[in-house]
């Protein structure tokens, strides 16, 4: 008589399952990860085509995405040979990625130039003024090469981030050349600036006019200078600094002069 043999589970299958299941999982998250860095790099640029996936300005290249992988993906997922937790976990990832990606797209981005030699009580009063309005706002030194200036741009930059250390919807940064191709590089949409008087409306209006005309969809909003601010400039500030003055109450505390 035939004794039958004990049934032993085959260690091998299980081992292959997990080594199956996880590499699905490593694949699945590369793709997840590809696609994410696809948004990443779509957030600097301006104009994004659905239809062509691809930007406007060539320097800003979109990748091409691989999406047979994509379909494969989302079949296995939908089969059950991928873990129901697994695909899960990675289908809520994916959807995060897109969320982040859309918010990153319609966020509301204003750039404040000007040379800031020093940055005044004025600025500063209307960067918080004009923070409601705005997800983000980039105080953009301008740097000109031909121009001589009184305090050096690292000082200047380091003035700004410590005045606004506290605002976590502020950057700082600088460029060169033209206002509107740094709007353009970083996804602004709105150039922000301040009116004194009458006269900053007449200059304003015509530099508003030629930024719009240079970049498509360029708007510059105005606020009105509050009334303790409409006399000091930088202008002033740093006139009053070279002949020794003291300019305490025309700028933030955190610019210190030694």
């Amino acid at each position: 008589m035939k004794i039958p043999k004990k049934q032993i589970p085959n260690s091998n299958s299980n081992v292959f399952s997990v080594i199956l299941h996880w590499n699905l999982l490593t694949f699945a998250i590369y793709l997840q990860l590809e696609l994410l860095i696809v948004i990443f790099k779509t957030i600097s640029c301006q104009h994004f085509c659905l239809s062509c996936s691809r930007v406007e300005n060539p320097k800003h290249q979109i990748p091409n995405f691989n999406l047979s992988s994509l379909i494969t993906y989302w079949n296995l997922a939908k089969c059950g040979v991928m873990p129901p937790i697994h695909a899960c976990v990675l289908q809520a990832f994916g959807i995060w990625c897109l969320e982040f990606g859309i918010s990153q797209f319609m966020q509301k981005i204003a750039v404040f130039p000007g040379s800031f030699d020093p940055i005044t009580r004025g600025h500063v009063a209307l960067v918080k003024r004009a923070l409601p309005l705005f997800d983000k706002i980039i105080v953009a030194i301008g740097v000109n090469s031909q121009k001589k200036y009184l305090f050096p741009l690292e000082q200047r930059k380091a003035w700004i981030n410590a005045t606004f250390a506290d605002e976590p919807k502020v950057e700082v940064a600088h460029f060169e050349k033209l206002t509107a191709h740094f709007c353009e590089k970083v996804g602004a949409k709105y150039i922000l600036r301040g009116l004194r008087n009458a006269s900053d409306f007449d200059y304003e209006k015509t530099i508003s006019q030629l930024n719009a005309a240079v970049s498509e969809g360029l708007e510059t909003v105005f606020l009105i200078s509050e009334p303790q601010y409409s006399h000091i400039s930088s202008t002033i500030v740093r006139e009053i600094i070279k002949g020794g003055g003291d300019v305490a109450q025309f700028v933030p505390e955190e610019v210190i002069l030694t």
